[in-house]
């Protein structure tokens, strides 16, 4: 699944609709306003990823560029899975930078 997949949105999308899906799932996912908060937590957090990434220029720019490199691994499941995990890690390695 990918960043714009969890947010809802398309990947032509304007950082004004990306604040908006943001916002929409945040209120609807925040630990606070659920009573399983685990899986409330887990999904926020995602929610956050999404967003931090997406509504960054640069960022934006690095992950759809990873993701267009890996389209032919996006059509299997598994390996989508694994390479949601990888980006996740690329972006949070080079965050700091």
């Amino acid at each position: 699944m990918t960043y714009y997949q969890i947010l809802g949105i398309e990947p032509s999308a304007t950082k004004f609709d990306i604040r908006k899906a943001y916002l929409k799932l945040a209120l609807k996912w925040h630990p606070d306003k659920n009573s399983d908060k685990i899986k409330a937590e887990q999904l926020f957090k995602v929610i956050n990823e999404a967003y931090q990434v997406l509504i960054d220029s640069q960022q934006r720019k690095i992950y759809d560029d990873i993701l267009i490199d890996h389209q032919d691994v996006w059509e299997n499941d598994c390996f989508a899975y694994v390479f949601s995990c990888i980006s996740s890690c690329y972006y949070y390695s080079f965050k700091e930078y």
